[in-house]
């Protein structure tokens, strides 16, 4: 059986997220930071559906 937890990003890590969004516009391709934010996103949103231990 699943629960479900809040998910909370601390103000470190949404300063990496943002350093990491800004590193691919600028170096690497500027048309994939959305998508690399979006996977991002959806990855701390599974978090919040772990099964029980």
């Amino acid at each position: 059986m699943a629960g479900v937890h809040r998910v909370l990003l601390t103000h470190g890590t949404e300063q990496d997220i943002e350093a990491i969004y800004d590193y691919i516009a600028e170096f690497d391709a500027p048309t994939r930071e959305q998508y690399v934010l979006e996977q991002m996103t959806t990855a701390a949103e599974k978090l919040a559906v772990l099964p029980k231990p």
